[in-house]
């Protein structure tokens, strides 16, 4: 494992539980998937797709949906997360990362995605440069990050997050390092001011609980709230499917061709 990825792997268990029914989860693989089936139509039949950071292949396995098991390879740091999204997955799993790929992650491909990944690694620039290699001239990257440095608090540094993200700097991140972006838009500005408001309350409460209780606590769900915000969250995907941007939300999303 690369020493600039921030991440702790205890975590792969819990969320792997939550992410078949937690809102968040399913609203983002509903967008995503709008997302993907567009990209498709861009590439060629059998194209390669890899998406690095997999963790327990939550999104790894609409890449499988709309691509196919045979063209996407997952990978991840961690060992543990790699068994995990390979007891879910009909694709390939392996251990690796931008840093150290291994002998099954060779060449370009015409999609790599990194979902929720880079704001876990330290040197922004020098990982989006190694993600430029990875996309085959003509390809694309397709990354999301947590939005807005004002919703910084315990939950992202029990997250290991370095960083959070308003879609300029994204934007800028990726051109530096030499893609075109094609496609840069918030996610959920319904959850926007209820996490502002829920976190900062949680601050001025004086919440004694431990950090990560408090992460876990937000991995579960009340089934009514619940659907309603899959509902609502989800409903975004049609927007997002006509490239139309949102500037305020909880979440970036982008599409940059190399």
């Amino acid at each position: 494992m690369s020493d600039d990825v921030s991440y702790d792997p205890s975590y792969f268990a819990p969320i792997a539980e939550a992410e078949d029914k937690h809102f968040w989860f399913k609203a983002r693989r509903t967008i995503l998937k709008r997302l993907l089936e567009q990209i498709k139509t861009t590439t060629t039949p059998g194209s390669h797709v890899l998406e690095v950071g997999c963790g327990t292949g939550n999104v790894t396995r609409v890449l499988v949906d709309v691509f196919g098991s045979a063209s996407v390879i997952a990978m991840d740091p961690w060992e543990n997360a790699v068994r995990i999204a390979q007891r879910r997955l009909p694709c390939k799993v392996v251990v690796g990362d931008l840093n150290a790929r291994g002998p099954e992650v060779e060449g370009t491909f015409a999609v790599v995605g990194m979902f929720d990944v880079l704001e876990h690694l330290e040197h922004e620039r020098a990982s989006l440069d190694a993600a430029y290699q990875l996309v085959a001239p003509g390809g694309c990257l397709i990354l999301t990050v947590p939005a807005h440095q004002s919703l910084w608090s315990y939950f992202d540094e029990e997250a290991g997050h370095f960083r959070r993200y308003e879609r300029e700097s994204l934007s800028a991140a990726l051109e530096r390092s030499g893609f075109r972006v094609e496609y840069v838009s918030e996610l959920f500005p319904l959850l926007f001011p209820m996490m502002w408001l829920g976190r900062r309350l949680s601050t001025l409460r004086g919440d004694q609980k431990p950090d990560k209780e408090k992460v876990l606590g937000e991995l579960k769900t009340v089934p009514i709230a619940n659907e309603l915000l899959t509902w609502a969250l989800s409903r975004q995907a049609s927007w997002v499917e006509k490239r139309r941007e949102t500037r305020l939300g909880t979440s970036v999303v982008a599409i940059a061709r190399r």
